[in-house]
């Protein structure tokens, strides 16, 4: 589709450039010597511009077209797993979206589990609208136990929010913290239950 779109891109620019020579000939005379006015000036520039934007349109797509090339299978197999898993969240959003209830104590846990490594907890806690300072009486009161740290986050939330901490909510979260891959694994582990 990308290649569709710079395709075009290109064409069109060759087009406008078309138009600007043609603009750029009818003000000189019959012997090719240029009228000095100012729509000449401005004609001059507009296709000097053109000129340039079609060059180097056409070496995006050049270079665009060469990395898709050089792509190791490795890195192919990257986009597709990619393309797959972003399918993967569109759905489990779309289920999990018609369904306004809190988190149960299971499903908590179980997403504390996958964000407590690297301190996610505290970027999602971030789009949860957990001030830093609960995180911060969290990580004092629970020092050392990252797993126990990011469960009581999301308590917290809970306990801030009420009835606005649902699921959704804290898959939109995850989202928003690119975590698709724990939104893939809750909608595996309770989509049924």
């Amino acid at each position: 589709m990308d290649s569709i779109r710079m395709l075009i891109l290109v064409f069109s620019s060759a087009v406008k450039t078309c138009g600007i020579i043609c603009c750029f000939h009818s003000l000189t005379d019959e012997t090719g010597v240029w009228h000095d006015t100012p729509y000449g000036k401005v004609a001059f520039v507009l296709l000097w511009l053109q000129i340039y934007n079609a060059i180097s349109s056409l070496v995006y797509f050049v270079c665009k077209v060469m990395m898709k090339l050089s792509m190791s299978s490795d890195e192919k197999d990257d986009v597709d797993l990619n393309n797959c898993l972003q399918k993967e969240v569109e759905k489990a959003l779309e289920v999990w979206g018609s369904i306004e209830e809190n988190p149960t104590n299971k499903q908590l846990s179980f997403v504390a589990k996958e964000i407590a490594v690297d301190q996610a907890y505290v970027y999602l806690a971030g789009q949860l609208d957990v001030s830093w300072t609960d995180i911060k009486i969290i990580e004092v009161d629970y020092r050392g136990d990252v797993k126990r740290i990011s469960l009581e986050t999301l308590v917290k939330w809970m306990e801030l929010k009420a009835t606005e901490a649902t699921v959704i909510a804290l898959l939109k979260g995850l989202l928003s913290i690119d975590r698709h891959d724990v939104i893939v694994k809750f909608d595996k582990q309770f989509c049924n239950n």
